[in-house]
């Protein structure tokens, strides 16, 4: 092998290389959004029964002040 096409071999290698790696950065990354995504609405509720304790909270401390 002379040295002309060991140096593209090694071309082609590094480029294939870095097209597998940004293609399995970009699948990760879906995966990844897809999974927040799904976790949304599991967050709202929380936040929401969060905020309504704090509510019943107030009041009851309201309440006890009185």
């Amino acid at each position: 092998m002379r040295s002309g096409s060991a140096v593209s071999a090694t071309m082609q290698w590094y480029n294939y290389n870095r097209r597998k790696m940004g293609q399995w950065c970009a699948q990760l990354l879906r995966r990844r959004a897809i999974a927040i995504w799904s976790e949304r609405p599991l967050l709202v509720m929380f936040n929401s029964l969060l905020a309504a304790i704090k509510i019943v909270g107030s009041e009851r401390s309201l309440r006890a002040a009185m």
